[in-house]
């Protein structure tokens, strides 16, 4: 009982969060701020003025529920006795918790990301089509 209501909280924890989003530049320059959207998979960052905007995936696992049927059939001389019985269930599959994005500028400029998260924050890497290198930071939901 209390793995389902850590399963039913983590759900809806996560649906329909706002996480904020830093890079910074590996190189010491400008680095840029957003955030990504749980309810949509979509990520929005802002680097040195350039707005990039795109969708995210993430494996964080899935919920499953199941259903069993049976029938047990009981024979002693001429008597029979039959039951039935059926059985639901729910388990949830870990997943990865790993990441991709795919951002896009105005100007055909992208900036592809992957990354981690686990618990109430994450850490990746993000690069731009220049070569240009970032560490993600990805916050607690607001």
């Amino acid at each position: 009982m209390i793995k389902q209501l850590f399963i039913v909280s983590l759900v809806t924890l996560l649906t329909a969060c706002a996480y904020p989003l830093q890079l910074h530049s590996r190189d010491g320059s400008a680095g840029g701020q957003g955030e990504a959207n749980s309810s949509d998979k979509s990520m929005k960052v802002t680097v040195s003025g350039k707005i990039f905007t795109g969708k995210y995936i993430f494996d964080g696992g899935n919920v499953i529920s199941t259903q069993t049927y049976g029938t047990a059939t009981a024979f002693s001389g001429t008597r029979t006795a039959q039951a039935f019985g059926s059985s639901y269930g729910t388990a949830f599959i870990p997943g990865s918790n790993m990441g991709q994005a795919f951002l896009q500028a105005g100007d055909g400029s992208t900036l592809r990301c992957q990354f981690r998260y686990i618990g109430s924050s994450g850490i990746g890497e993000c690069t731009d089509n220049q070569n240009k290198s970032y560490d993600l930071v990805i916050g607690s939901p607001r």
